[in-house]
């Protein structure tokens, strides 16, 4: 677990089988984020992300204030510790995604943020971006239990997450920069497209960000 003096995160990224090696990459590269890998319970089972998904919700350690996922195939800034913990530290109540697509309708928002030069922008759209997400530990929770009693295999983390998140009242937010991209990977499920859906707005050099504007 990550902890500081207020934040205390616990972290996983989730993976199956035939991508294993590059869970253990992101972990490899990655020690001060402490991950832990998560994998699918039944890879030989029809491609579905939500058996996985549920495990990697589920794993919010109970002493932690929040809980990071992170997909298998992300890469991250070069200071994204420092940064992930003082975007956290102002939005503590919030839901974060740390990436959108820049095909996605959140993209726009995210485009009028970075005009605007503020470090925040709301989610739109019919799904909350989870390829890099962080929550609080108890909505995290809840979000695993809410896979586990209402999902299909057919269903995707992104869309669930946004049908779970109209059941409370949190703000849904992603930040801008983003602090994550989204390698283009052969996908197990065929989400498939010619950019990979690549971050909006992901600087891997990373920078500082005053996050409390």
């Amino acid at each position: 677990m990550i902890s500081t003096d207020d934040i205390r995160v616990s972290s996983v990224v989730m993976t199956h089988p035939a991508r294993r090696r590059h869970a253990e990459t992101l972990c490899e590269k990655h020690p001060e984020l402490r991950l832990r890998v998560v994998v699918d319970p039944d890879p030989d089972g029809p491609p579905s992300s939500v058996r996985t998904g549920r495990l990697a919700w589920e794993a919010a350690d109970p002493d932690a204030t929040h809980h990071l996922v992170l997909e298998d195939d992300v890469e991250l800034t070069e200071d994204f510790l420092a940064q992930f913990l003082a975007a956290v530290r102002a939005q503590p109540a919030a839901t974060i995604s740390l990436h959108t697509a820049c095909t996605s309708r959140t993209s726009f928002s995210a485009r009028l943020g970075l005009l605007y030069g503020t470090p925040w922008a709301p989610v739109l759209g019919d799904y909350v971006p989870t390829v890099a997400a962080v929550l609080p530990a108890r909505l995290a929770t809840g979000f695993g239990r809410f896979i586990a009693e209402r999902a299909v295999l057919t269903d995707h983390n992104d869309l669930l997450l946004k049908r779970y998140l109209d059941t409370v009242s949190v703000p849904r937010l992603i930040t801008t920069p983003n602090l994550s991209d989204h390698l283009p990977l052969p996908s197990l499920e065929g989400n498939v497209t010619p950019d990979g859906r690549r971050s909006v707005c992901f600087i891997k050099r990373g920078g500082a960000v005053d996050w409390t504007r």
